[in-house]
Order: C-alpha cells, then structure tokens, then sequence
C-alpha cells in the first residue's frame, strides 16, 4: 500500500462507519453499496487468482474476453446439472 494509504483508509471507515451510524434511514443504499463492493472485491480477486492485469485484458481485446466468460459459465452450469442429476 502507499504511504499514507492505511491512514486514508481508516479514515474512510471511520467516515462511513459515522454515516451509517447517524443516519440509519439509509440502510437500503448501504446494503445496495455493500453489495457492489462485495462484487468488486471478488471481481479484484478473480483477477489476482488468475494473473490477469489491465494491461492483459486490454490486450487480450473484448471478443476473446466475452467466449471465454460464456464458456466458463456453460462449463459450470452443465457440471452443476450433471452433478444434480447423478447424485440425488
């Protein structure tokens, strides 16, 4: 982390810790904010886990990207199914 990051970072959740706190009328935005966060995290370690970098991506271009995310999931779904099916 940089110099200095962990202190903005504390006092981000400081920040955010009040503002939940003080105005709890909010809770459906924050559930809709924890939610998108919990997305981006997974979304940042996927990436991580499979050594993939901004500059890879954009090298690897959108097409190519887009047929290996559907084969991922057809993979995936028809396991899940073959599992189901074979293991009642």
């Amino acid at each position: 982390m940089r110099k200095g990051g962990s202190q903005t970072l504390r006092q981000t959740f400081l920040a955010a810790a009040g503002i939940h706190t003080l105005w709890p009328q909010g809770a459906g935005a924050y559930d809709a904010i924890k939610q998108v966060a919990k997305l981006g995290l997974t979304l940042t370690l996927f990436l991580i886990g499979a050594g993939l970098s901004r500059d890879a991506l954009r090298t690897v271009g959108l097409r190519p990207m887009l047929q290996g995310v559907l084969l991922w999931i057809a993979v995936s779904v028809t396991s899940l199914v073959a599992v189901q099916y074979a293991f009642p």
